[in-house]
């Protein structure tokens, strides 16, 4: 089956400058005619097109020289604009855009809907100004917080903050942290964090979240690093330690991804084992005494909220003692930190 001929997209050339044709503001891949100002179909940026154009709609400009259109080009750019009509009102507008950007790091830093903006923040603010201060709301009205304009405030500063962070790791030595994960719909996903040292203090962040495709062996974790770092520019000589888990995807070794780093890239890279990961494996293997404890506390707990009404009763009288929880926590575990706060809360209604 014969593949569909590719769209052909044409090129502007200084030449059409005769026509009266010059590369539109907003796409150069379409003219513009500075007789008409109208932006015409890439299709037509052809000679003898644009030349048609100028001889059936302005006859009498078609033999004209080409400084006459030159000159044409100039007035064109320096036009009058729109913004410098409203220029006493681009104070209050670039505020409210400030705003704007402000509520949208704060709707994303909450992790709330972006249809709050709109739905419920201008509201309640316009509310607030014609209640308590009786002034006019006029200026909310004006705040874009729509669910794509608060969506696109949030790209935009989360790709200034990645740039900028990248323009740091080129200039620094920084240590990697990465870990493999399966989320639901059996989502794998390689996270990455890094630290280095910025104004004499360490900084941790968060550099890259990617999902695999299909599977999630050694030289597909790699691929992803060496992909991001060599997209950005990142010097891979920067890259003093990186720590992840035992697998052997991670640490293999011979065919592990850090074995696989160390050899490519850089040599002189200390690999370290994610110390998170050994608290997690050593907290699995509790001692005798505490393991008879918590599996005391477990089957208190599970005795309690084995039903909807011993849980109601065991509210109740929380509730009836002043107690400051009202409810125990369930140990799950495949989360190992919840044997703590299960334990915690415990306690904490122990002497209830």
């Amino acid at each position: 089956m014969s593949k569909p001929n590719k769209k052909k997209t044409r090129q502007y050339a200084v030449e059409f400058w005769k026509f009266g044709f010059i590369p539109d503001e907003h796409d150069e891949r379409k003219p513009f005619c500075l007789l008409c100002n109208q932006t015409m179909s890439n299709e037509s940026m052809k000679a003898g097109r644009l030349e048609a154009h100028l001889k059936v709609r302005y006859p009498n400009n078609s033999n004209l020289d080409l400084e006459y259109f030159k000159s044409l080009k100039e007035k064109f750019k320096n036009r009058t604009k729109l913004t410098s009509l409203f220029h006493a009102k681009q104070a209050p507008h670039t505020r409210a855009l400030e705003a704007s950007y402000e509520i949208s790091l704060l709707i994303a830093k909450h992790g709330k809907n972006h249809t709050i903006g709109e739905q419920l923040i201008k509201p309640a603010i316009s509310i607030f100004l014609k209640t308590v201060l009786q002034k006019d709301d006029g200026d909310i009205r004006t705040m874009p917080l729509s669910n794509n304009t608060v969506s696109n405030r949030i790209d935009e500063m989360g790709q200034d903050v990645e740039s900028q962070l990248i323009e740091k790791l080129k200039l620094r030595k920084f240590s990697l942290q990465m870990d493999e994960s399966t989320i639901r719909d059996s989502e794998a996903l390689l996270l990455t964090y890094v630290r280095y040292i910025d104004h004499e203090e360490f900084q941790e962040e968060m550099l890259f979240c990617e999902s695999f495709e299909t599977t999630t062996t050694a030289n597909d974790i790699y691929i992803k690093i060496k992909h991001y770092l060599d997209a950005n520019k990142i010097p891979k000589e920067n890259l003093l330690a990186c720590a992840a888990d035992g697998a052997p995807a991670m640490m293999g070794k011979n065919t592990g991804c850090l074995k696989m780093m160390m050899k490519d890239e850089n040599p002189n890279m200390l690999t370290v084992h994610c110390v998170i990961h050994r608290e997690n494996l050593v907290a699995k293997k509790l001692s005798p005494v505490l393991n008879k404890i918590l599996q005391s506390v477990i089957k208190c707990v599970n005795s309690i909220k084995r039903n909807s009404k011993s849980e109601r009763l065991f509210k109740q009288f929380c509730i009836n003692q002043s107690a400051e929880h009202v409810r125990l926590l369930l140990h799950t575990e495949v989360r190992w930190l919840s044997s703590g706060n299960c334990l915690k809360r415990f306690m904490e209604l122990f002497d209830q």
